[in-house]
């Protein structure tokens, strides 16, 4: 989790050093602390479960949180763009998801929650035998997707000027690349194994 030292107008997030952080806004503590309504933000898929349990099974309140509200969105990405425009107190995303808004917030991490080596997948057509053959990647942008993306190709030494970045929401990955549209992305669970 991260949050701020910052004013309630200015709810920023920190890259921390896991895959998944949940941030917040400092004023956000003692709220928790004096039981006020406060909303966390996180995305809709599986790597979020355990906000989703803990508010279903009333964790939040078991542990002196009772006004805790977790709110979906799209992705990780969408929570913190939410926490940044002072929509939630507190949001949970990928660290690399947390860099893309370093320029526009400033940030702490609060906790780790979440940690995996698998987390984020390749996926490609079968006719891409090597990575130098991707000429058109599906990228969800602003998160690890687009992150990792760019890694790949620094790491391998692609000029990234002669490789599309097309542009999606991770649900859309799959039939991109099924009509041809994409050659590759990188994305996490469920749209790899759907791919």
């Amino acid at each position: 989790m991260t949050h701020s030292t910052v004013s309630p107008q200015r709810r920023k997030l920190l890259l921390g050093a896991a895959s998944m952080l949940a941030a917040g806004a400092a004023p956000a503590l003692p709220a928790l602390a004096q039981g006020a309504p406060v909303i966390i933000g996180v995305g809709a898929d599986p790597v979020f479960t355990a906000f989703f349990v803990a508010a279903n099974e009333k964790l939040f309140a078991k542990h002196g949180a009772p006004n805790v509200t977790v709110q979906s969105y799209t992705d990780g990405g969408e929570a913190l763009n939410a926490l940044v425009a002072n929509q939630v107190q507190l949001g949970c995303a990928g660290e690399p998801t947390h860099i893309v808004r370093l320029s526009r917030a400033e940030l702490r991490p609060l906790a780790v929650t979440y940690q995996s080596k698998t987390y984020v997948k390749l996926v490609a057509r079968k006719a891409i035998t090597s990575a130098d053959k991707i000429k058109k990647f599906g990228i969800v942008a602003g998160s690890v997707s687009e992150y990792v993306t760019g890694l790949t190709l620094k790491t391998l030494n692609i000029d990234a000027a002669k490789v599309e970045m097309v542009r999606s929401g991770p649900p859309e990955l799959p039939a991109l690349l099924a009509r041809g549209d994409i050659d590759a992305y990188f994305v996490w669970e469920p749209w790899p194994t759907l791919g």
